[in-house]
């Protein structure tokens, strides 16, 4: 991902907004078609690592057993096994930047949402604004046309 197409993407073009409500659409697609890409990759990692850590539960629970006579460990003893593996740590760390990759999408969908808002008031705001300068337009000529009158 170029900054340079991030920030075109997020960034408002005053002086031409025709082009920008035109992108906006194909813009919000593509960042939300990567924003589903990483929620199912933070997802199977998320998983991966709960499949993890009930195999690495499993191995401790029944090693501490076989070591310590059929009572073995207290679950929290298993679970300190497990939590420190580095099997599971790694499982852990990769759903994190997965999960780090899912907020940081979500923040470029967000922003292009927000354009595309700021996009539909600033059209409003310029209708209104040409609205009134027609407005303005008529009464300085019925201004006139009455001044005209006036001076007769």
């Amino acid at each position: 991902m170029s900054e340079t197409f991030l920030t075109a993407c997020v960034r408002i073009n005053q002086l031409d907004l025709n082009s920008e409500f035109v992108r906006v659409p194909s813009d919000l697609a593509y960042w939300s078609d990567r924003y589903a890409d990483t929620i199912e990759a933070y997802g199977s990692a998320k998983t991966q690592r709960e499949r993890m850590y009930s195999e690495l539960y499993a191995a401790y629970q029944f090693d501490l057993q076989t070591r310590l006579g059929p009572k073995g460990a207290p679950s929290a003893t298993v679970d300190a096994c497990v939590l420190r593996d580095p099997r599971y740590i790694a499982t852990k760390e990769t759903e994190t930047k997965e999960e780090a990759n899912k907020s940081r999408m979500y923040g470029i969908v967000d922003a292009i949402r927000t354009k595309r808002d700021m996009l539909v008031q600033l059209g409003a705001q310029s209708r209104s604004e040409m609205n009134m300068q027609g407005l303005v337009a008529k009464q300085q000529s019925q201004v006139a046309e009455i001044n005209k009158w006036g001076n007769r």
